[in-house]
């Protein structure tokens, strides 16, 4: 009975300390009610974009709560609740907003013409090649547009073409075009059958300061390319001025693959370099502190047009300005409130700017800094005293801001190592210092003439440049522990890296539940990350456009069915490299035609390939097309027909079904494996025809799993009575933009009249199929 006693006491000292707790957490948004809007704002607005009305009506009941428990512990400390009432409001307001945006984006068609006015609201310089750009239509709709001409941006051009939703059509590792464009509002393409008519910008004063713009970064960026080699200027005019038109796509993909594509934009750090620097220069003018600020904030401004006003740039500019408003009359200005601030004006302005990366590192950083900078300081001061305070500052302002923006990197990627880790930790130092050199260098050489003072001011900043893409390269490769963070809860990684912050700092309660939290998240991402099931295979339909492909992972080792048409090597290699495979055990080729065995023969060419398959490997037309593509071909080819057997492993077994005489290598001599993996069924048909389908009603299973659908969906296969004869539970098409009709309305209707549920490569890219001992799952993998 004692224990018991104890053991209630215990819970409810306890339940009264979490009260106390959450009453000192909830009055801190009192003092700062910016702060509780933006986050009640940001939180309306992830719901209302992301979560179906249920989860809506959630969101509103736990809102709701919170209003009422902060409104009882107002009243009960006579305090105002007009934060409160204000904070619901915002993050009514945009959850709303935002559940009517993403409905009226779902309701957009496919294939509707449009034909009238388009204004250009994005168009960088051109080097050469296509590009995509952003046009709003009369309607409002903002649409992209693949364009290989030079338009200026705010300028008008009467468009006539197709509107069509944008799809991911992409591959693991590469980068998911519908979901980047649908967090800023776009979720269909033109594609223009005439431009009827064009006009450049009416708003001539904003069309000049756009163009003065465009001069200054071009006059920066031959500057640089005077002084520097091509990929440190590239790199500079990225950093710097936020003009990434520079980049070539392997620079792009390296920072991408290292997760530090935040270094390629102007964030706020670069703002802080810059008014550090003008704040130099005025220190030694006898202006008054007020007219200092004002001639700051009209730089800082400048500075924004000069860079193209990138979300997270514009977010400490207008951070900057807050905190030089509310300092005016000699008070000391509350940051946090500021940085706030200025993240509801972003909102108001452009919604959609809470999904840009940019804008969330900053935010990171910046609240990390402002919350957690002096602590830390005051802690490193008492436990190394011998430190000199400016490095103590620069360490706690640098370990902060990393760790606010950590938890977002670490989704950015995808691909996580121990090694990228580091590097991101680590690239830090070279890249604050690259820009503080180059901002100051740049602005001296503009009024000194002298080439060779140039070259001697720019040799350490081509130094770190080198310094930055070698660690950039680094941090893209295979590392120790390298994981997939595709499918990663964000809610678990901020819990995660914001505990150890929290927890370091503080005591009691506090530190125990965040230690909970930290045992919670550590446990559910460890198991989901570190011990995946051991004996799962992965079979990978991948996107080569009008191709076949199928890559199968297990084990044993790493298969490939087809691997598409002529150049498809490159983007089998770039799945492999991200899923680090180092080559494929063995490369089938169902039969000849380049769209299916193109990609083999180059992988096997760089030395990728174990053992070779094909059902065909002799004199004929199709061998001397063949020949006529590549000049060297497979010596070790291993014939398969019908009849054999491939046991991968004891779970996992290919059998051969045709052919059983080959001619020529042609469609008909199609090599269909069933294979056969913990009890599931799947068949890779090749390009056969229907004749051929129905001679095999005998010699494959009457349940089958995974159907790939012959010959891309042509209508002269996959025929009535192969798909009545069979139980197919799922069907996937492997095909791409072709002349051929691939697939056919009738195949596809064949598929529905008998409630066949059909993945297609053209509409959502990879097709990811995971089988385990107790079932199967198939679906986009974007």
């Amino acid at each position: 009975m004692e224990h018991i006693l104890e053991g209630s006491h215990y819970v409810f000292s306890t339940i009264d300390t979490i009260k106390i707790w959450i009453e000192r957490f909830l009055s801190t948004f009192l003092k700062r009610p910016f702060v509780f809007m933006l986050v009640m704002s940001l939180w309306g607005g992830y719901a209302g974009f992301y979560a179906s009305r249920r989860l809506c009506a959630v969101c509103i009941l736990s809102a709701a709560f919170l209003g009422i428990i902060e409104i009882r512990i107002i009243k009960r400390k006579k305090k105002s609740y007009v934060p409160v009432i204000a904070g619901l409001l915002a993050f009514l307001g945009f959850m709303i907003w935002f559940a009517h945006e993403s409905g009226r984006l779902a309701g957009y068609k496919n294939g509707e013409y449009y034909s009238g006015l388009a204004i250009i609201q994005s168009s960088d310089k051109l080097q050469e090649g296509y590009k995509t750009i952003i046009l709003q239509l009369e309607d409002g709709e903002r649409v992209t547009y693949l364009t290989d001409g030079v338009w200026q941006q705010d300028g008008l051009m009467e468009v006539a073409g197709t509107l069509n939703r944008i799809q991911s059509a992409g591959n693991p590792g590469d980068l998911d075009v519908k979901s980047y464009y649908r967090k800023q509002g776009i979720v269909r393409a033109i594609d223009v059958d005439h431009i009827l008519h064009y006009e450049g910008p009416k708003d001539l004063i904003r069309s000049r300061i756009l163009s003065i713009s465009a001069s200054v970064r071009e006059k920066c960026h031959e500057l640089w390319e005077r002084n520097m080699d091509a990929e440190g200027a590239m790199l500079l005019s990225a950093m710097l001025l936020g003009d990434s038109t520079y980049l070539d796509k392997e620079t792009k993909g390296i920072f991408r693959k290292s997760n530090l594509s935040h270094l390629l934009v102007v964030s706020g750090a670069h703002v802080g370099y810059f008014t550090a620097t003008i704040a130099f220069l005025l220190a030694g003018t006898s202006f008054s502190r007020k007219r200092r600020t004002v001639i700051l904030c009209v730089f800082v401004v400048l500075f924004g047009f000069v860079t193209g006003w990138g979300s997270s740039a514009t977010r400490s500019i207008l951070t900057y300005i807050c905190v030089s408003f509310l300092s005016w009359e000699e008070r000391q200005p509350d940051r946090l409130s500021a940085c706030a601030m200025s993240g509801l004006i972003l909102m108001i302005l452009e919604p959609y700017s809470i999904f840009a990366s940019g804008l969330l590192l900053s935010f990171g950083a910046t609240f990390s800094i402002l919350l957690f900078y002096r602590r830390l300081a005051r802690r490193l001061r008492m436990r190394f005293p011998v430190i000199p305070e400016e490095v103590i500052r620069a360490v706690s302002c640098y370990f902060c801001a990393v760790t606010g923006m950590l938890p977002v990197l670490l989704t950015l990627g995808s691909r996580i190592s121990l090694l990228n880790i580091f590097v991101v930790i680590l690239v830090g130092f070279p890249a604050e210092l690259l820009c503080s050199l180059g901002i100051v260098v740049t602005s001296v050489c503009w009024l000194i003439p002298w080439d060779i003072i140039h070259k001697i001011l720019f040799l350490p900043i081509r130094g770190l440049a080198e310094l930055l893409i070698l660690m950039a390269r680094t941090g893209s490769n295979s590392g120790l522990i390298r994981i997939t963070v595709q499918n990663a809860s964000l809610f678990c990684i901020v819990i995660f890296f914001g505990a150890i912050l929290m927890g370091s700092m503080s005591s009691g309660i506090r530190k125990r539940v965040l230690s909970f939290c930290v045992s919670i998240s550590v446990a559910v991402e460890g198991w989901m990350f570190f011990f995946p099931e051991k004996d799962s295979v992965r079979v990978f339909f991948l996107d080569v456009g009008q191709g076949d492909a199928a890559l199968i992972c297990c084990n044993k080792g790493n298969y490939l069915i087809d691997g598409g048409n002529v150049g498809s090597g490159t983007k089998l290699q770039s799945v492999m490299d991200y899923l680090d495979i180092p080559g494929i055990d063995g490369a089938f080729a169902s039969h000849l035609d380049s769209d299916h065995i193109g990609g083999l023969v180059e992988l096997d060419l760089e030395g990728k390939v174990r053992q070779f398959y094909s059902s065909f490997w002799e004199e004929s037309s199709e061998m001397n097309q063949l020949s006529k593509l590549y000049e060297c071909l497979p010596d070790s080819v291993m014939i398969l027909k019908k009849g054999m057997t491939l046991e991968i492993d004891k779970e996992f077994v290919l059998h051969v079904v045709w052919p059983n005489e080959p001619s020529d290598g042609g469609n008909e001599d199609s090599l269909v494996l069933w294979a056969e993996i913990f009890g599931t069924n799947i068949l890779f048909t090749g390009d056969i025809g229907a004749e051929t389908e129905k001679m095999l009603l005998s010699d494959i299973p009457e349940h089958i799993d995974i159907l790939k659908v012959a010959h891309h969906g042509s209508r002269f296969s996959t025929c009535d009575d192969f798909v009545r004869s069979k139980k197919i539970d799922a069907a996937v098409i492997s095909v791409g933009y072709n002349f051929y009709g691939h697939p056919s309305k009738e195949v596809i209707g064949r598929l529905e009249a008998y409630d066949i549920p059909c993945f297609r490569t053209d509409e959502n890219g990879c097709v990811l199929l995971e089988i385990r001992e107790n079932g199967w799952t198939i679906d986009y993998y974007f």
